[in-house]
């Protein structure tokens, strides 16, 4: 199943959302990577500014009072403590603090900050020393929920006295949490529902025309004739209505070059075919006589059925919105009258816009074929969520499965002669497959079992 929206509108808020955590994740990675440093150096001036105070002030002091002093100075991450030997023995890293006096030996210990518990991506010895300072120093007053997976990164030890050595140590600044705070969360939301309401607003602007086309596009599908679209939206979609107005406009001269080249050469034929219809009624009565006769009978019949095609395709007649049930009922009933054995299967009123005149003939011309090839015609109304569809069926020998489509063809028929009697000149079903596709629909022929042919009609809705 595909996640992915499918509207224009959709996926426009979806990729700024998109793109406004991801600005905003990256903003905040990058703020709080400068506030560590920030943060980071400050306790470091803060380390090296105590460090100071205090080699000034130990000498002067007595033992209580040192170590009133150091248990003063020390905090959280700043540990102070005097022992009789350094922590370290020697200057490891690139770290140097400050000395206004400089004491007599001082040995320097930094290691880059570590925040992972078991010392993963840490050196293991740093780690293990970092442990051992910790204890050695009696860090008690250090907030082991928070600083817990600290590692020790600055460490200084130098001579007070000759017995007496300070040892000092400082732990990186906690991490940054600021990612997800509420007050992030809400400023992600307010920003995600005003870019919602503005491309949405936006799009709305953008695919109206597009709607508007598409709208037309189905109409030029049914068949009906349409002003030009004007122009309007974006450029691109300016030049778009432009081609399928020039498409539109080809396709109309096309279509009524070709309708009347056909009704000419039609209206053309019946003055010759009258002629000598005319000549043949002065010859002496004769068999060639007869069949001449019945040639042009036939010549003159194929002529009125192309003229009938042609004005199907040259229809003008308006869309109009039709009770569908009610139009297929008195189709039913003018060929009931006729004689013609119909059944009607009509559970409920369907609404559609249609060509009723034109649509009338198509399912007049299913109808009787039904009836002449099957002998009783069966139709049935239902709908879908896409479509409407009309099912006109009967108990007849079907079409051979390699000739279905042959059927729809002009002048196609199955009997070996162009008999009128026998089934007309090959034009119902091709005029009923016109005035089908003029409405954006589409004619569908099956063979069903044992016997039988069934014809569906599909209309949009």
């Amino acid at each position: 199943m595909n996640l992915f929206p499918r509207k224009i509108a959709s996926q426009l808020i979806l990729l700024i959302l998109i793109a406004l955590i991801a600005a905003q994740v990256i903003s905040t990675i990058i703020i709080g990577q400068r506030q560590v440093k920030k943060i980071s150096q400050n306790f470091i001036n803060e380390f090296e500014y105590r460090l100071n105070q205090i080699n000034q002030l130990l000498p002067t002091l007595d033992e209580q009072q040192q170590r009133l002093v150091l248990n003063a100075s020390s905090t959280g991450i700043i540990h102070f403590s005097l022992a009789e030997e350094p922590v370290i023995s020697k200057t490891v890293g690139h770290w140097r603090p400050t000395f206004k006096h400089p004491p007599k030996k001082l040995f320097i210990w930094h290691q880059e900050p570590c925040y992972f518990h078991g010392g993963v991506f840490c050196d293991p010895k740093a780690v293990a020393l970092s442990e051992r300072i910790k204890e050695s120093m009696n860090w008690s007053v250090m907030n082991q929920e928070i600083f817990s997976s600290s590692k020790v990164t600055h460490i200084v030890s130098f001579q007070v006295a000759d017995n007496q050595w300070l040892n000092a140590a400082l732990l990186p600044p906690p991490p940054i949490s600021a990612l997800w705070t509420n007050r992030t969360i809400t400023f992600l939301v307010i920003c995600g529902l005003i870019m919602i309401a503005v491309v949405t607003a936006i799009t709305h602007h953008i695919t109206s025309p597009l709607r508007l086309l598409s709208e037309y596009a189905h109409r030029f599908g049914r068949g009906e004739s349409l002003p030009p679209l004007p122009p309007q939206g974006t450029i691109e979609l300016q030049e778009t209505i432009k081609a399928f107005n020039e498409m539109y406009t080809r396709i109309q001269r096309f279509t009524n070059d070709r309708t009347q080249l056909l009704a000419a050469l039609s209206h053309d034929l019946r003055t010759p075919i009258t002629s000598l219809a005319l000549r043949l009624e002065f010859l002496p009565d004769c068999e060639d006589k007869d069949r001449m006769l019945l040639t042009l009978k036939e010549m003159q019949h194929m002529v009125e059925t192309t003229l009938t095609h042609v004005r199907v395709l040259a229809d003008t007649e308006q869309f109009q919105s039709v009770d569908l049930a009610s139009l297929i009922s008195s189709v039913a009933t003018d060929l009931i009258d006729l004689g013609m054995s119909i059944q009607v299967n009509l559970d409920k009123h369907i609404t559609a816009k249609c060509k009723p005149i034109a649509l009338r003939r198509a399912l007049r011309n299913l109808l009787e074929n039904a009836v002449r090839y099957g002998e009783q015609a069966q139709v049935d109304l239902s709908e879908t969520e896409h479509y409407i569809k009309i099912r006109v069926t009967d108990h007849g020998p079907g079409i051979p499965q390699e000739k279905i489509n042959e059927v729809l063809k002009p002048f196609f028929r199955l009997e070996g002669s162009r008999n009128s009697n026998s089934g007309g000149i090959g034009l119902g079903l091709t005029i009923t497959k016109d005035i089908i596709q003029n409405h954006g629909g589409q004619l569908i022929l099956n063979n069903l079992s044992p016997k039988g042919l069934e014809a569906i009609i599909k209309l949009p809705k």
